[in-house]
């Protein structure tokens, strides 16, 4: 039984830790922490990438799939575990925002605050704001209203849209592309 347990979630923590691994092999370490403006966005970065491989696997783990309540010893379990996954990922993507405007701290106040409104010059940080207001708006939803079950499901199904806008950020991102490690062996 805590074989299986410890099977599941072997899988689950390498799932997550596969993409920090890749990030940390894109660039070097040295050039990451170099200053605050480094530190802040690579902080950023890495909030999104561990929020957001977190994120999916809750919606994984939603899914009710007889495996993988057979794994996690049943469905109260994987609930248990998709509640406390989320819960992690959500402050995750939280702070993913907060970090990327500390960059701008160091210069201008105003810039910093400028970024946390959407801006659709800017696609890529439009749809993180738009993602993340309604994932916030979502959870507020969930935790605060007592809604009846059906009605809480398919509110929840609107968490998968918000995933998928916040899929997009990285294609729309040309500087996550441009002369990586991943991508030098794949072209």
């Amino acid at each position: 039984m805590i074989q299986k347990i410890s099977q599941a979630w072997t899988l689950i923590i390498l799932a997550n830790v596969i993409p920090v691994v890749i990030w940390v092999l894109m660039i070097p370490l040295a050039s990451r922490w170099s200053d605050s403006f480094q530190i802040f966005t690579n902080l950023g970065r890495l909030t999104a990438i561990v929020g957001y491989t977190l994120m999916a696997t809750t919606i994984i783990l939603a899914t009710r799939l007889p495996l993988i309540e057979k794994q996690l010893l049943g469905l109260n379990r994987v609930l248990i575990n998709h509640h406390r996954l989320g819960a992690i990922s959500f402050i995750l993507l939280l702070a993913h925002p907060l970090f990327l405007t500390g960059r701008f701290l160091s210069s201008s106040t105003r810039s910093a605050a400028l970024f946390l409104l959407p801006n659709l010059a800017l696609w890529p940080q439009f749809l993180g704001t738009v993602s993340l207001a309604l994932m916030m708006a979502l959870l507020i939803i969930t935790f605060y209203l007592a809604w009846r079950y059906q009605i809480w499901k398919f509110s929840h199904r609107f968490l998968v849209v918000a995933f998928w806008s916040a899929s997009s950020i990285p294609l729309l991102l040309p500087a996550m592309f441009r002369a990586t490690w991943l991508c030098e062996r794949i072209y």
